[in-house]
């Protein structure tokens, strides 16, 4: 969990950073999914419902709308699991920077909470 907090705002800065060289010829979105789990190997790779839900997550139509609605290049979602532990053991430097969002799609039906990077000076938001 502590690992949590830094990621997303050092995923955002090496976007932005990218974006900005590679400005007029192509620019990256991301959408980032994080979840804890156990997961076991079989001989077709990982597998597991932990994984079974964080691509739920990922993949989650609310989500893609939340990242696009946002005009970030950056989405980040957390499992409900995940976020209640960071939260109750300190993990979260800020945790009012995490919007809950409900999800219900084929699969999946759950509350993930998502970040979403503050505009930057100078930055031209999507959207």
């Amino acid at each position: 969990v502590d690992l949590l907090d830094p990621l997303a705002p050092h995923l955002d800065a090496v976007l932005r950073r990218f974006n900005r060289i590679v400005a007029g010829t192509a620019t990256l979105r991301l959408r980032v999914a994080v979840h804890t789990g156990t997961v076991r190997r079989d001989p077709r790779g990982v597998t597991g419902p932990p994984l079974t839900h964080l691509f739920g997550l990922l993949d989650a139509a609310a989500f893609k709308q939340a990242l696009d609605d946002s005009g970030a290049c950056l989405g980040f979602i957390v499992s409900e699991r995940l976020h209640a532990e960071a939260t109750e053991h300190g993990g979260l430097r800020d945790p009012g920077a995490y919007r809950s969002l409900h999800i219900t799609d084929e699969d999946t039906a759950t509350t993930a909470y998502t970040w979403f990077p503050p505009p930057h000076a100078g930055q031209v938001r999507r959207g």
